[in-house]
This record gives structure tokens, sequence and C-alpha cells, in this order.
């Protein structure tokens, strides 16, 4: 279910467009700083929560100053120094990060906390080099399969709950360590990059092809 009605869509792309690329012209860190900052904010819960009109109602620079809170002066210094890039080529990324955050969260009804927990700004970067500029359908798409991926249960974690075996349990007996199985059931680690005889014991605990505890779609 969409959050607002979609004549306020393009508005609220652009102004978020030009937060996301303000914050990466001024602050240290950039786009990758301001995106965790902004996907918490109370301006990314309101537009999320759902209404016939989204309160957004601030500037880009506005929206940047409001959330930064801690960094503010550093903003705030930044324009005073005058020393903000105008080179508009540089913060296409951030622009572009900006107005698609907006877009796949009115396509999904998803709350920006929410995204941002699946979707790293590095998972974004790389759909922007990968996709055609413009086409939404493409990059929506990319993001679901990033959801899809990021949010579906493992093969390790299918196979130890049809086993019957806690994560403890788990490590206890491949001698596997426990917060190894943990990141790689939360997709933190990439199981496919794992030793071998890891995997080895892993598979021997519970039964199982070595190859069935990979991720087929994590594999190039």
């Amino acid at each position: 279910m969409h959050p607002y009605p979609k004549e306020y869509l393009a508005s609220v792309m652009g102004t978020l467009g030009k937060a996301f690329e303000f914050a990466d012209r001024t602050l240290s860190g950039g786009v990758k700083r301001f995106y965790p900052l902004f996907a918490k904010s109370d301006i990314a819960a309101s537009l999320s929560e759902g209404s016939d009109k989204p309160d957004i109602g601030l500037s880009g620079i506005a929206i940047v100053l409001e959330i930064c809170g801690t960094a503010r002066n550093e903003v705030i210094d930044e324009l005073a120094q005058g020393s903000i890039s105008s080179s508009k080529a540089d913060f296409s990324y951030a622009r572009w990060l900006g107005q698609t955050f907006a877009h796949y969260q009115w396509e999904s009804g998803v709350p920006f906390r929410t995204i941002a927990s699946f979707l790293s700004s590095e998972e974004l970067q790389h759909i922007y080099a990968e996709a055609s500029e413009g086409n939404w359908a493409d990059v929506l798409s990319a993001i679901e399969h990033v959801r899809h991926r990021v949010t579906s249960s493992t093969q390790l974690r299918k196979l130890r709950s049809s086993f019957g075996l806690t994560q403890a349990e788990l490590s206890k007996r491949s001698h596997v360590s426990l917060r190894s199985i943990q990141q790689y059931e939360q997709r933190k680690k990439d199981i496919n990059r794992a030793q071998a005889h890891s995997i080895y014991a892993l598979s021997q605990v519970l039964d199982c092809q070595m190859e069935e505890l990979l991720e087929v779609d994590d594999i190039v």
C-alpha cells in the first residue's frame, strides 16, 4: 500500500534527491554517513506512516540540518566557508540515491528504516552502476532482488532448523564458531567464501552435501 497519493511522489523524490546531494557535498563521510541518519529520522518515519498529503515541508538543505544533529555545525561551517563543490556531475549518485530511496519506499510501502536494514549504500551504488539512468523498473526490480536475498532464510538456517538444532548446538557439534554460524545465517558473512573445512564440518553434522549449504543466488 502506498503511503501517500502518487501526485506527491515527484516532489518527495526531488526534495530527497536534493537533500542527499547536499549531504554528500557537505558532510565528512558524505551520503554514506547521511543514508542511515535519514532512515532513522522522524522525517523518514512521517513519510512512511501514510497520509493524504506527505508533510515534507522542508528544503533539501533544511532536511540535512535538521537530521544531522551533532553534524549541524559542520554543515554550517562548510556553508560559511563557501567550500561546497558546484559540480553537479560529482554528486549525481547522491541525488539518484535520494530519489531512488523515496521511489522504492513509495512503491513498496516499506518504512525507510526497514529498507536501510537490508539495503546498504554499497548495494545501492552497485545498482546505480548497473542500471540504466531513469529506468525505474530495472532499479526497483534490482532492489527487490536484494531484499529477497537478504531477508529470506539461508540454506544453513533451513537445514539446521529441519535437523532440530539450535545455533549453539550446531556450533558445538561442528566446532565452527557460534559467531560464524550467526553471521552466515544473517548474511553478514558470505558462506560461499567460507573455508572448506568449515563447510565440510557443518555438512557432516547436518547430514547433507557441502553444496547444499551454499547460496546459489550469490554464486557468480
